[in-house]
């Protein structure tokens, strides 16, 4: 189903948007990862596991990474020169996992590449491991 969002140039046909129940499957789970690693980086912090340096690298590199799939995104829309997806990828492999995870969802950017999203999952698995691994210690 769709969703009415407006006019196209003027004319009477309508722009259409796909409503939230269209939204794939995958796309909380990207959220409830995130979110999963903010309470680990959060929980990490409370019991001196993590360092206040850690938890901030991760929310420069969150914004950092999310402010450039916005970019992708809105290079997309538009017909413009994208992002390289390995670029995308290091981002998240850098620090940045919680945004672009976040980004991916709420943009529903690059969610339906099975190939991306596979790699995404690979660095979202790798950062939670070591997030748990440092709270765990």
């Amino acid at each position: 189903s769709v969703r009415i969002v407006g006019r196209v140039d003027g004319a009477s046909a309508n722009a259409v948007r796909p409503d939230a129940s269209d939204m794939p499957r995958h796309v909380g789970l990207r959220i409830l990862t995130a979110v999963l690693m903010v309470l680990l980086l959060a929980g990490g912090f409370a019991l001196g596991r993590i360092s206040l340096l850690i938890v901030g690298a991760y929310a420069l590199m969150g914004l950092i990474t999310a402010s450039t799939y916005w970019v992708d995104k809105s290079a997309a829309r538009t017909g413009q020169w994208r992002v390289a997806e390995r670029s995308l990828h290091l981002l998240d492999l850098c620090g940045g996992i919680i945004g672009g995870l976040a980004a991916q969802a709420l943009l529903r950017h690059k969610t339906s590449k099975d190939s991306f999203a596979a790699t995404t999952a690979l660095i979202g698995a790798l950062h939670l491991g070591a997030l748990i691994v440092l709270v765990a210690r």
